[in-house]
């Protein structure tokens, strides 16, 4: 018996030839904007809490979004929160935002940040936070306290900026 190698010959790989369609195929589908992402996720909210209200955010000015519970715990934050902080989600959640702040935030600005949680009224503030590598950085926080359907707050929702 004649054992030879078999030498199996390489595949020739046809060059795509209709790239010009594929991509015209790419860039007409509309992919959401995070604006678009972050509406939609408290529309999600919205439902499941049986929020009572109509925030439109679309037409606001952020860089993160802060969601938490009467108890201050964060329920969720948006991709612009790790943009901002360098924080992931996931180790934001179930936090309170006080892990953000430092020794150069304000005990004054924390106080009054507090007394103003407590009127359930939209409120806005300028705080010192640390992001992940610990560098500091002035936050412009707007907080909007959410009710449901019982009238009550459920929730509070910052908008916040790095200014």
């Amino acid at each position: 018996m004649n054992f030879k190698k078999q030498i199996k010959a390489p595949v020739k790989k046809t060059p795509l030839k209709c790239w010009d369609v594929y991509i015209q195929s790419v860039f007409a589908r509309k992919i959401p904007s995070s604006h678009e992402k972050d509406k939609k996720t408290l529309e999600y909210f919205k439902h499941r809490f049986n929020w009572d209200t109509n925030l439109d955010i679309s037409k606001e000015n952020y860089d993160a979004l802060v969601l938490t519970d009467l108890n201050r715990d964060i329920i969720w934050v948006n991709q612009g929160f790790k943009n901002m902080t360098g924080y992931k989600p996931h180790f934001a959640i179930g936090k309170k935002p006080s892990f953000l702040q430092g020794e150069a935030t304000s005990p004054l600005v924390l106080a009054e940040f507090k007394k103003k949680l407590i009127h359930h009224k939209p409120f806005q503030l300028k705080l010192i936070n640390y992001k992940f590598d610990q560098s500091p950085y002035l936050c412009e926080i707007r907080v909007f306290p959410i009710k449901n359907i019982s009238g009550k707050t459920s929730h509070f929702l910052a908008l916040e900026t790095e200014i």
